[in-house]
Protein backbone atom coordinates (compact mmCIF):
# COMPACT_ATOMS: atom_id res chain seq x y z
CA UNK A 1 0.00 0.00 0.00
CA UNK A 2 1.01 3.46 -1.06
CA UNK A 3 0.45 6.98 0.54
CA UNK A 4 0.59 9.71 -2.14
CA UNK A 5 3.79 7.72 -4.03
CA UNK A 6 4.89 7.27 0.13
CA UNK A 7 5.46 3.38 1.05
CA UNK A 8 3.33 3.04 4.54
CA UNK A 9 6.10 1.15 6.09
CA UNK A 10 7.90 4.05 5.66
CA UNK A 11 5.28 6.68 6.66
CA UNK A 12 5.17 4.25 9.88
CA UNK A 13 8.62 4.17 10.59
CA UNK A 14 8.94 7.54 10.05
CA UNK A 15 6.40 8.62 12.63
CA UNK A 16 7.58 5.92 15.44
CA UNK A 17 10.95 7.81 15.06
CA UNK A 18 10.06 11.06 15.32
CA UNK A 19 8.10 9.85 18.34
CA UNK A 20 10.70 8.55 19.92
CA UNK A 21 12.70 11.47 19.42
CA UNK A 22 9.98 13.78 20.92
CA UNK A 23 9.65 11.53 23.97
CA UNK A 24 13.44 11.30 24.39
CA UNK A 25 13.88 14.87 24.58
CA UNK A 26 11.61 14.99 27.27
CA UNK A 27 8.58 16.16 25.60
CA UNK A 28 5.65 16.55 28.52
CA UNK A 29 7.76 14.85 31.12
CA UNK A 30 7.50 16.32 34.29
CA UNK A 31 8.34 15.94 38.02
CA UNK A 32 6.60 14.71 40.98
CA UNK A 33 7.73 13.47 44.32
CA UNK A 34 9.07 10.44 42.81
CA UNK A 35 11.42 11.40 40.10
CA UNK A 36 11.09 12.70 36.60
CA UNK A 37 8.52 11.26 34.27
CA UNK A 38 9.81 7.43 34.41
CA UNK A 39 12.85 8.20 35.88
CA UNK A 40 12.34 7.64 39.10
CA UNK A 41 14.32 7.77 42.46
CA UNK A 42 16.22 5.43 42.87
CA UNK A 43 16.60 4.30 39.39
CA UNK A 44 20.40 3.49 38.49
CA UNK A 45 21.97 5.64 36.05
CA UNK A 46 22.57 3.81 33.20
CA UNK A 47 18.71 2.42 32.86
CA UNK A 48 17.78 6.34 33.05
CA UNK A 49 20.65 7.05 30.37
CA UNK A 50 18.65 4.81 28.28
CA UNK A 51 14.85 5.83 29.70
CA UNK A 52 16.50 9.48 28.47
CA UNK A 53 17.63 8.24 25.13
CA UNK A 54 20.42 10.42 25.76
CA UNK A 55 24.54 10.29 26.57
CA UNK A 56 24.90 11.42 30.18
CA UNK A 57 28.33 12.65 30.91
CA UNK A 58 29.54 12.09 34.60
CA UNK A 59 30.30 16.10 35.96
CA UNK A 60 34.51 16.45 37.05
CA UNK A 61 34.25 17.52 40.05
CA UNK A 62 32.66 14.69 41.68
CA UNK A 63 34.14 13.88 45.41
CA UNK A 64 33.88 9.80 44.94
CA UNK A 65 31.45 6.99 43.43
CA UNK A 66 29.28 7.88 46.89
CA UNK A 67 27.90 10.73 45.06
CA UNK A 68 28.66 11.76 40.86
CA UNK A 69 26.37 14.05 39.13
CA UNK A 70 25.65 13.34 35.86
CA UNK A 71 24.42 15.89 33.05
CA UNK A 72 22.65 15.06 29.72
CA UNK A 73 24.39 16.07 26.60
CA UNK A 74 21.74 16.65 24.62
CA UNK A 75 17.83 17.88 25.43
CA UNK A 76 17.09 18.71 28.89
CA UNK A 77 18.19 21.47 29.63
CA UNK A 78 19.05 22.47 32.76
CA UNK A 79 18.61 18.69 34.42
CA UNK A 80 21.36 17.00 36.48
CA UNK A 81 21.49 13.85 38.38
CA UNK A 82 22.85 13.04 41.41
CA UNK A 83 24.08 9.57 41.98
CA UNK A 84 25.31 7.65 45.12
CA UNK A 85 27.04 4.16 43.95
CA UNK A 86 25.09 4.55 40.48
CA UNK A 87 21.64 4.89 42.34
CA UNK A 88 19.85 8.26 41.24
CA UNK A 89 19.42 9.86 44.65
CA UNK A 90 18.10 13.67 43.64
CA UNK A 91 17.26 15.38 40.41
CA UNK A 92 17.66 19.13 39.68
CA UNK A 93 16.46 21.61 37.98
CA UNK A 94 18.25 24.50 37.12
CA UNK A 95 17.91 27.37 34.44
CA UNK A 96 19.14 26.40 30.93
CA UNK A 97 22.81 27.61 30.21
CA UNK A 98 21.02 28.64 26.84
CA UNK A 99 18.23 31.14 27.86
CA UNK A 100 17.08 30.55 23.94
CA UNK A 101 16.61 26.98 24.93
CA UNK A 102 13.09 27.64 26.22
CA UNK A 103 10.96 26.21 29.08
CA UNK A 104 12.72 24.19 31.78
CA UNK A 105 10.88 20.78 33.01
CA UNK A 106 8.02 21.78 35.41
CA UNK A 107 6.11 19.42 37.81
CA UNK A 108 3.19 17.46 37.24
CA UNK A 109 0.84 20.22 39.08
CA UNK A 110 2.89 23.22 36.52
CA UNK A 111 5.54 24.32 38.78
CA UNK A 112 8.79 25.81 37.41
CA UNK A 113 11.57 28.13 37.68
CA UNK A 114 10.48 31.54 37.81
CA UNK A 115 6.86 30.90 39.86
CA UNK A 116 6.11 33.04 42.83
CA UNK A 117 6.43 31.48 45.75
CA UNK A 118 2.62 32.49 46.18
CA UNK A 119 1.74 30.50 43.63
CA UNK A 120 4.12 26.79 44.60
CA UNK A 121 2.37 27.33 48.25
CA UNK A 122 -1.23 27.91 46.47
CA UNK A 123 -0.44 24.49 44.64
CA UNK A 124 1.24 22.46 47.06
CA UNK A 125 -0.95 23.57 50.06
CA UNK A 126 -1.09 21.30 53.18
CA UNK A 127 2.74 19.62 52.25
CA UNK A 128 4.66 23.00 51.58
CA UNK A 129 6.92 24.09 55.02
CA UNK A 130 8.38 27.60 53.65
CA UNK A 131 11.92 28.27 55.67
CA UNK A 132 14.81 30.49 55.33
CA UNK A 133 17.46 29.34 52.67
CA UNK A 134 20.85 28.26 54.23
CA UNK A 135 22.96 30.89 52.17
CA UNK A 136 19.94 33.81 51.42
CA UNK A 137 17.83 33.65 54.26
CA UNK A 138 15.96 35.26 55.37
CA UNK A 139 15.44 36.63 52.54
CA UNK A 140 15.58 34.17 50.68
CA UNK A 141 13.57 30.78 51.24
CA UNK A 142 13.45 26.74 50.59
CA UNK A 143 10.05 25.89 50.35
CA UNK A 144 9.65 22.01 51.21
CA UNK A 145 7.42 19.58 49.64
CA UNK A 146 6.52 17.14 51.84
CA UNK A 147 4.72 13.33 51.51
CA UNK A 148 1.97 11.77 54.13
CA UNK A 149 4.89 10.68 56.34
CA UNK A 150 6.31 14.11 56.44
CA UNK A 151 9.63 12.77 54.49
CA UNK A 152 10.57 15.73 52.34
CA UNK A 153 10.20 15.03 48.53
CA UNK A 154 10.64 18.31 46.48
CA UNK A 155 12.21 21.33 46.97
CA UNK A 156 12.16 24.48 45.66
CA UNK A 157 15.06 27.59 45.76
CA UNK A 158 13.38 30.93 45.82
CA UNK A 159 15.24 34.38 46.03
CA UNK A 160 12.16 35.65 48.50
CA UNK A 161 9.70 36.51 45.62
CA UNK A 162 10.60 33.99 42.73
CA UNK A 163 11.46 30.20 42.02
CA UNK A 164 15.25 29.87 41.11
CA UNK A 165 15.85 26.59 41.08
CA UNK A 166 14.41 23.38 42.70
CA UNK A 167 14.78 19.43 42.73
CA UNK A 168 13.07 16.36 43.93
CA UNK A 169 15.29 13.35 46.17
CA UNK A 170 15.35 11.36 48.80
CA UNK A 171 16.59 12.46 51.95
CA UNK A 172 19.62 13.02 53.15
CA UNK A 173 20.45 14.11 49.36
CA UNK A 174 17.50 16.44 48.95
CA UNK A 175 18.63 18.06 51.46
CA UNK A 176 22.25 18.82 50.57
CA UNK A 177 23.60 22.92 50.47
CA UNK A 178 26.50 22.27 48.12
CA UNK A 179 25.78 19.27 45.75
CA UNK A 180 26.78 16.01 47.93
CA UNK A 181 27.37 17.97 50.84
Amino acid sequence: MKAAGIPCQLVIATLLAATTITHAQGSGWTVNKGGLGPIGIGTNIKVAEKLLGVHLQREDHADSDKCLYYTPLSGFQGVQFMTSKSIIVRIEIHPPQDKTAGPTVQTDKGAGIGDTEARILSLYRDHARIGPHFYTGPEGHYIRIVDENGRVRLLFETDGKVVLNYRVGSEPAIEFVEGCR
